[in-house]
């Protein structure tokens, strides 16, 4: 009797077991993942089918007979079981040091291996840890294009910068690896001050600077080679023109820029460029900093331009030990390779169902509104890659508000810097690069924002060059490479051919 009472027992207990791991599961992964709805519509879907049938199971579980329970939990295992010896065999395929935590395996269609082969280009796999460290094999001071995350020191800290500087480049004189956006990976040699320059850029000549360029990544040369980018382009326009463009910048950190370099090169033309994917989104995190606002007070200054040493000093600590972390992750453990097949990373990066990216001010009512919106309305409603043009919907608008709302902010620093350019004789042009997106969503309420930009810097008599009206003539995408949102060395080309044909009629 007692061995009939178990095993009755026995399959409901581990099913209540089930029910409450499910539970918890879920709860858990929605606490971490509360941006869910933020992510595209396929991970939505197949994250809720999982999720609801699961649980589903686990409750039909409970209530069912012993027998159907059993075969339950005989088909739960055996699926179970062939999911993970599918992934272990995906895995193992597709792992190389980097993957999966550096860089996601990257697809590679028939039209991409055709389009690199007309071009002479080898599609190149390797993650950007694997490059660096190949670099060195050979002896090359190697460093990635630097990016400071992490500005708390200088925040919490309002002594910091006088012994730790926040750079505004790279490590000088050095081997810099960009990005792989084409299938090949930028790699160029940093100048004497750690911007993408030729040496001897800062020997000021006799007759002065014609140009210096501040901007985001879009000017610092993502992502193509040497000769390709925006800097080389306008140095056959403006021989003696240096560029101060970082991965990473807003307008803040352009007028820093303006201030520790620009003044003392004092040049002829300022070309201020505004990337309209994400200038005023890092103008939100920018203006948080109580470092960074310090630069519009007029005399504050690093006095970074004498400071190379010490810069290289600590972009060399900090980029080596985040080096040696990105080695440690190259070089999982054992029991981070198990974890990694238990939780199916390689498939689900494979079929693009990871949820990344960071959190946004707006996620939690992104969740809410997306949860309201998929039961009200269905999942059409929902995933804007579903339609030609994602819907006129709040989220939209609600994007437009937050990123409207530093337009005053943006306002104060072009007048600054308009100031500063002003005080050697020199003049400021505003530069408008487009992202893609423009011409794939152009009812998108975020790229009326265009529109607000413009009537702020002509309001401050700021000359204009749109950047707009090259790239949106006529096929958009060929000035794109194959994948990533910067333009290739076409798309480069012709925004400087356009900037000089507006400079001409200005002058």
């Amino acid at each position: 009797m007692q061995s009939i009472s178990l095993g009755r027992t026995i399959p409901s207990f581990l099913f209540v077991l089930l029910a409450l791991f499910w539970s918890a599961g879920a709860a858990l992964y929605l606490l971490k993942y509360w941006f869910l709805f933020a992510a595209g519509f396929p991970t939505r879907l197949v994250t809720l089918s999982l999720v609801l049938s699961l649980g589903l199971i686990s409750i039909f579980g409970i209530f069912c007979k012993n027998q159907r329970k059993i075969s339950i939990a005989i088909i739960l295992i055996s699926s179970i079981g062939t999911l993970l010896l599918l992934e272990a065999a995906h895995y193992w395929h597709t792992y190389y040091p980097g993957f999966p935590d550096l860089s996601p395996p990257i697809k590679v269609s028939q039209e991409q291996v055709e389009n690199s082969q007309r071009q002479g280009i080898w599609l190149d796999k390797r993650s950007k840890i694997e490059v660096i460290s190949n670099l060195r094999v050979r002896g090359l001071a190697a460093y990635p294009a630097f990016l400071v995350t992490n500005r708390a020191p200088w925040d919490s800290d309002l002594d910091y910068y006088l012994s730790k500087p926040l750079p505004l480049g790279s490590i000088s004189d050095s081997t810099i690896v960009h990005c792989n956006e084409s299938g090949k990976w930028s790699i160029y040699e940093s100048d004497e001050k750690g911007f993408n320059n030729p040496r001897g850029v800062w020997d000021l000549p006799e007759d002065g600077i014609d140009a210096i360029l501040l901007g985001d990544s879009f000017v610092h040369g993502a992502c193509v080679d040497p000769g390709e980018d925006l800097g080389s382009w306008i140095r056959h326009h403006l021989p003696n023109t240096v560029n101060l463009g970082q991965r990473g910048n807003g307008p803040l950190l352009q007028l820093a820029g303006l201030r520790e370099y620009g003044a003392f090169l004092e040049p002829k033309y300022v070309f201020w460029f505004y990337t309209e994917n994400n200038d005023l989104d890092n103008l939100r995190f920018e203006f948080s900093s109580p470092f960074l606002k310090n630069y519009l007070t007029p005399d504050f200054s690093q006095n970074l331009i004498k400071r190379t040493r010490e810069i290289d000093r600590f972009v060399r600590d900090f980029t080596e030990y985040n080096y040696k972390v990105a080695k440690l992750v190259a070089a999982p453990t054992f029991l981070e390779h198990i974890r990694h097949i238990l939780t199916l990373r390689s498939i689900r990066k494979r079929l693009s169902l990871e949820i990344t990216g960071r959190p946004d001010p707006t996620s939690e009512w992104k969740l809410l509104h997306g949860l309201y919106l998929l039961a009200t309305h269905g999942p059409s409603n929902v995933d804007p890659k579903e339609q030609s043009s994602p819907p006129t919907s709040d989220v939209s608008m609600d994007w437009y508000s937050i990123f409207g709302k530093e337009l005053p902010h943006y306002s104060l620093i072009l007048q600054q810097a308009k100031r500063e350019v002003a005080e050697w004789g020199g003049e400021l042009i505003f530069i408008f690069l487009p992202e893609g997106g423009r011409y794939v969503f152009p009812s998108d309420p975020v790229f009326q924002l265009k529109s607000d930009v413009f009537e702020m810097v002509l309001k401050l008599d700021i000359p204009i060059i749109d950047g707009d009206e090259v790239i949106g003539q006529g096929d958009y995408a060929r000035f794109f490479p194959s994948r990533g949102g910067h333009y290739n060395a076409l798309g480069y080309e012709k925004i400087t051919d356009h900037i000089f044909h507006n400079l001409n009629v200005h002058d």
